[in-house]
């Protein structure tokens, strides 16, 4: 009995603690702030995406950092079918070498008193991806259309 109760508090514990970190003021997208991108020239952020339309379903995703003479670029790119944590072990180089297209989905980063933003129009949809740096996060938000379409969090890293 008193092993359920234990038990039973480690679980209540834990999802109280997962809670906090998830509800932290400190990561969200409204007080994050314009990124620094910086750091993490070179660097794969992985993360996770959620669609914007009733899902609850995590997206295996990367943000990939790059620095031309334009200035800063990003390639989101989403593992629609892969497990939600597949990008976290593995480094730019890696993710450059499985997944070839990568190269060539690097977008423009402009910046703002927000935050940074890029967009790109891919048939009849038009998409902005806007980007703020939390504590924790490099946090996006996409827009298709003007609609939010789906939001993720890039862990920070070095």
């Amino acid at each position: 009995m008193k092993l359920l109760i234990g038990f039973l508090a480690l679980v209540v514990l834990n999802v109280v603690v997962a809670d906090d970190q998830l509800y932290d003021p400190a990561n969200n997208y409204e007080q994050a702030s314009l990124p620094n991108f910086l750091p993490y020239v070179g660097k794969a952020l992985p993360g996770r995406c959620y669609l914007a339309a009733r899902s609850n379903k995590r997206i295996a995703s990367v943000l990939m950092v790059s620095f031309e003479e334009e200035g800063f670029e990003v390639a989101p790119f989403d593992g629609e079918n892969r497990r939600e944590d597949y990008f976290d072990n593995l480094s730019y180089e890696q993710d450059l070498k499985e997944f070839p297209a990568i190269k060539k989905m690097f977008i423009d980063v402009n910046e703002t008193a927000n935050g940074a933003v890029f967009y790109k129009t891919q048939g009849m949809a038009e998409y902005r991806g806007e980007i703020r740096e939390s504590s924790k996060y490099m946090i996006m938000r996409v827009y298709m259309n003007d609609k939010l379409y789906k939001f993720c969090n890039y862990l920070k890293r070095d």
